[in-house]
């Protein structure tokens, strides 16, 4: 096990990718970015804290694309569970590391929290698909959501 983890990078990855996560969401917690609106009459006023959601995606995607296939295909053990385990383990720690700052804060912690598992979940259904390229899709729907006029990447509520 520790073999495989050390292989995937994410002893020494992934706990920088929380802390950066954590400390980068507490740094930045008032700062709000104001982005015009290609669609619409009205700018999109978004907080970089929502920016920093992204960090753990791509960290995920970065230790699943770090493997040795040759040796991965002969395993005897199941590696699929343990890729599972890993990304559903570091998604809900770097969430409820987002929810327990939320306790100390504004409303802003918890969208960070639920963005957290959107830009996980995106990025990991896409990497079946797109491989290295997929935490493309979460900056994509970031990027869309800003520059459209929408405000699904910084609030996740409909409407």
């Amino acid at each position: 096990m520790i073999w495989w983890l050390r292989q995937r990078g994410a002893l020494g990855m992934l706990p920088g990718a929380l802390l950066g996560f954590a400390l980068g969401i507490g740094l930045t917690l008032n700062v709000v970015l104001v982005f015009p609106a290609f669609v619409g009459n009205y700018a999109t006023a978004t907080e970089l804290s929502n920016f920093l959601c992204l960090v753990p995606s791509v960290a995920l995607v970065v230790c699943l694309e770090r493997r040795m296939p040759s040796v991965e295909r002969s395993a005897v053990r199941r590696l699929d569970a343990r890729d599972i385990a890993l990304v559903s383990g570091f998604a809900l720690l770097a969430t409820v590391i987002a929810m327990a700052m939320a306790l100390l804060g504004p409303e802003a912690m918890w969208t960070a929290a639920r963005n957290n598992l959107l830009f996980c979940g995106l990025a990991l259904g896409a990497w079946p698909l797109l491989g290295h390229r997929a935490p493309l899709l979460p900056v994509f729907w970031m990027i869309h959501s800003m520059f459209l006029g929408g405000a699904v990447a910084t609030t996740l509520t409909p409407g």
